[in-house]
């Protein structure tokens, strides 16, 4: 009974052609070299990006060659990469800053405060929030000019 022969994809070549009694025999390309077509032969080795003074932006398969782009296009994307990582990566550190800082006024900064009794001769005083009740505390004036108030 006739039976229809094995293809060889891309990434494979033809070690040895089929005859009237046996089947394609396909061998896998070896590191370095490539076929894109079904059927190859032969496995081309992949394009040397150095050579032609490039550098090499995608790698070799055995079903495909290598990409090569120029260099300053690779340095360019490499530093556009880096520039993009390194945002990244400082968005949670300038977060947490924030988060730490708003943590440590919100220690020192009375909640609640009032100012009471600025009548002229009057102690200013301020209401601060003490181990859960509220106490008032004297403010002495010390600017120059009457009226001003130095916390």
């Amino acid at each position: 009974m006739c039976q229809q022969r094995t293809i060889c994809p891309p990434g494979f070549r033809v070690s040895s052609p089929g005859t009237v009694t046996s089947d394609h025999v396909c061998e896998i390309c070896p590191k370095g070299t490539f076929s894109a077509a079904n059927m190859s032969m032969v496995c081309t080795p992949w394009t040397r990006c150095e050579d032609s003074g490039m550098v090499e932006v995608k790698a070799g398969t055995s079903a495909s060659d290598a990409g090569c782009g120029r260099g300053r296009d690779a340095v360019t994307t490499g530093a556009v990469t880096g520039l993009i990582i390194l945002v990244l990566l400082s968005i949670p550190v300038a977060v947490f800053l924030y988060w730490q800082e708003k943590k440590k006024r919100k220690q020192y900064e009375p909640q609640n405060s009032e100012k009471k009794g600025l009548e002229k001769g009057e102690e200013a005083l301020v209401l601060v929030p003490e181990n859960g009740r509220e106490i008032a505390i004297g403010i002495q004036e010390t600017a120059s000019h009457p009226g001003v108030l130095g916390l």
